[in-house]
């Protein structure tokens, strides 16, 4: 039975959801224009998506993810075969470089972006490895990527301002008194808008990957397990370990980053 999630503190305010929707519709037509036969207009494509976004501020992470999905979107496109992992919310797609992270295989991603007769059974192969694991479609991945990504931008543009507004009411300097507010931006006073993050699963001495929830990329978030603590910037997240027999095996919870501090895993 899954554990009910903690009641939030915060609220997205109308002016974060909005930015995040324009950027997700830039997000979309973007990806709708994404070309297999010529990657450099997808690359130009993705330059001028980005410079309609410049006046945002902590996207680093978000135009890079972004920029590979474009070109592995352009690929897993031509054969209309997509790998997607299920979690509470419907499908999300995976990526090139954690589908051949995977299967173990050590072909190059920029190799295996080429390659339509090994994209087609590497993502077979794939999808018959474990359970969680599916085959979509161009349409069905685009019908939840965009409310996927419109969400994960709304918690990033209004977590942001939730860390603007606490950084001012926390102490950030432990020393004085030994106390600290764990759950704000304690010593993030350089600007970076980062939140305590603390995971927790059933297993121990587990690695923990972690990727936003729109685009599964995952990326080593700590271990052992089990807890691990990182610091991430807000949004929304699904986590995943590779200690069970080598590909990863993701948990199907959604976490909001703020104010799930406690992620709680369920699966292993």
């Amino acid at each position: 039975m899954m554990m009910p999630l903690p009641q939030r503190d915060f609220e997205i305010d109308s002016d974060s959801r909005a930015s995040a929707e324009k950027y997700a519709r830039s997000a979309e037509e973007l990806l709708l224009e994404s070309s297999y036969d010529d990657p450099d207009f997808t690359r130009q494509a993705f330059l001028r998506t980005i410079s309609a976004q410049a006046e945002a501020k902590h996207l680093d992470d978000f135009n890079e993810t972004l920029q590979t999905a474009a070109e592995d979107f352009a690929a897993f496109r031509l054969n209309e075969r997509f790998p997607v992992i299920k979690t509470e919310e419907g499908f999300v797609p995976l990526s090139m470089k954690s589908l051949l992270d995977d299967l173990s295989v050590t072909k190059r991603r920029s190799q295996a972006l080429r390659d339509r007769q090994f994209l087609d059974g590497a993502v077979e192969r794939w999808a018959d490895q474990s359970d969680g694991r599916f085959i979509g479609t161009f349409g069905q991945v685009m019908e939840s990527f965009r409310s996927n990504l419109a969400g994960f931008l709304s918690y990033r543009f209004a977590g942001l301002r939730f860390w603007s507004n606490r950084i001012s009411n926390t102490i950030v300097d432990p020393d004085e008194n030994g106390t600290t507010d764990i759950d704000g931006p304690v010593g993030s006073t350089d600007g970076r808008g980062l939140f305590h993050v603390t995971v927790t699963c059933k297993a121990t001495a587990y690695r923990i990957l972690v990727s936003p929830a729109y685009f599964i990329d995952w990326v080593y978030f700590g271990s052992p397990s089990t807890p691990v603590s990182k610091w991430l910037l807000p949004g929304r997240y699904v986590f995943g370990t590779d200690s069970i027999d080598g590909s990863v095996t993701n948990d199907p919870l959604i976490f909001r980053i703020p104010d799930d501090y406690t992620v709680p895993l369920q699966r292993f």
